[in-house]
């Protein structure tokens, strides 16, 4: 049983993590961004999101962002980027932010000239849900408390998809309205059991720590699969490279975010996904 309080403690951690707060101010890089994209024909990316996509937890030369704009680099174009990326974040807060931010003459620009957009969103929309819907103590005591969880989250699990993609329609409307020709990537949601080995027992079950993480994770997977095609972006599949990657570790300590290795994995997976597109588009 301990070992099941600590998958849920980890999926806790989204709650918990440091909620920085976007200064309406442009950074040095944005406000150099307009001006390296008019003048050269350079290339921008944005990163929004969540603490995954605010590299929590790890230096900005071991974030996805970096590596990512490296990888795109090497392939002899010049690009430059921007991070919106905040630590707590939900769907709907990243509703907010865009709507705020096309407010602001130079960040509705940044948005406006992106070539590529990454997106990290879902993952405390889960943290949330169960928080705001009677799922008791987390992590729960007992096998009682696994099953007034596991009611909960059954009892209500659609709604918490509806809102995401609601959010998600949101989302790329926003950024269609200004941008309708960016490349816009969405994260999956990795397994946060992923690097946790042997075998747990909950409810008399001997079972794998991934497979009592799963079917909380299972339906927010399914919301940013299923509506890629008819919302106009694609997905960056980052919940299977996470599941087949042969490395023992890709997370943190505290089982939710990547570490170095696990941010190499995704800026792996944004940039072929892009590439993928690109060649297939051109």
């Amino acid at each position: 049983m301990k070992r099941i309080m600590m998958l849920v403690l980890a999926l806790c951690c989204l709650l918990v993590s440091c909620h920085v707060r976007l200064s309406d101010e442009l950074t040095p890089g944005e406000a150099k961004i307009a001006a390296a994209v008019s003048a050269d024909g350079t290339k921008s990316y944005l990163i929004l999101g969540d603490s995954i996509a605010a590299h929590f937890g790890v230096s900005e030369r071991e974030s996805y962002e970096y590596k990512l704009a490296r990888k795109l680099s090497d392939e002899g174009e010049k690009w430059v980027g921007s991070n919106w990326g905040i630590s707590g974040y939900t769907s709907g807060n990243l509703v907010s932010l865009l709507t705020k931010n096309l407010e602001i003459p130079e960040k509705r620009a940044i948005l406006e000239n992106a070539d590529l957009i990454c997106i990290s969103i879902g993952g405390n929309n889960l943290l949330h849900f169960l928080r705001d819907h009677d799922a008791g103590e987390l992590p729960p005591e007992g096998a009682a408390g696994w099953i007034r969880l596991s009611r909960a989250f059954n009892e209500g699990s659609e709604e918490m998809c509806t809102e995401l993609k609601s959010d998600l329609g949101t989302i790329m409307n926003t950024i269609r309205g200004v941008n309708p020709n960016a490349v816009i990537l969405v994260q999956n949601i990795h397994n946060v059991a992923r690097d946790m080995r042997g075998k747990v027992t909950l409810l008399g079950k001997t079972v794998s720590p991934t497979s009592v993480t799963e079917p909380f994770l299972q339906p927010l997977v399914r919301t940013i699969t299923d509506n890629a095609e008819s919302m106009g972006y694609i997905v960056a599949d980052t919940y299977n490279a996470f599941a087949e990657s042969p490395a023992e570790k890709l997370l943190r300590r505290e089982m939710i975010h990547p570490n170095a290795d696990g941010h190499t994995l995704i800026a792996e997976v944004l940039f072929d996904t892009y590439q993928a597109q690109r060649n297939s588009a051109g």
